[in-house]
């Protein structure tokens, strides 16, 4: 799938193979398939704790508690996978509820399906999902999928990293950031260098 080719250079792979471990967080029903997605994560070098949840809401609650658990600026940096077949709350919603919510939004999910859907693909692309794959990429740990999650995973420690920094620059009062000089992950929606020589 387009989704989980290859991304980067040499170079790139390299560091994304040298990333810290994250805790990630699988919504998956299926006892069997979360085995199996659980070995596949664990070689890809990232996971720190694992989390399952055997449906939508006790995955959502997971998350939830976990920001719960500690200030949004230190919640460490998270990798949610969702199973589209779901059962109790729909993948959908869950994906929803992350991605409309400022304190869950920033984290990066991966849509798994049993099915090649490119329509489902395109809905959940739609609403922020990060990836949409097969379960056997996942199963397999196929080349594909192990570099889309060190990709992903590679983004979310920048992310929070940022977001740590920022929080600690206006508890000391500095004010606002420009945008101009925070990072990628920090710039405000819609401001992008090239968009204006003045970036």
């Amino acid at each position: 799938m387009q989704e989980i080719l290859l991304e980067g250079s040499e170079q790139g792979l390299k560091m994304q193979k040298r990333i810290k471990p994250i805790d990630v967080f699988v919504g998956e029903a299926s006892d069997g398939h979360a085995e199996l997605v659980e070995a596949s994560l664990r070689d890809t070098g990232i996971v720190n704790n694992l989390y399952r949840g055997r449906d939508g809401a006790e995955t959502f609650a997971l998350v939830r508690d976990a920001w719960r658990g500690c200030k949004d600026v230190t919640l460490p940096p998270l990798l949610v996978l969702l199973d589209c077949g779901l059962p109790s709350v729909c993948a959908l919603d869950v994906l929803g509820a992350l991605k409309n919510d400022w304190r869950y939004s920033w984290m990066p999910v991966i849509m798994m399906t049993t099915t090649d859907d490119r329509r489902k693909a395109e809905e959940y692309r739609h609403l922020g999902c990060e990836a949409y794959v097969t379960k056997w990429a996942v199963f397999l740990g196929l080349r594909g999928f192990v570099t889309k999650v060190r990709f992903l995973a590679n983004r979310a420690v920048r992310i929070a990293s940022c977001r740590r920094n920022i929080a600690e620059i206006h508890t000391c009062g500095a004010g606002t950031l420009d945008p101009r000089f925070t990072s990628d992950v920090a710039r405000p929606a819609g401001i992008d260098r090239n968009e204006s020589g003045r970036m």
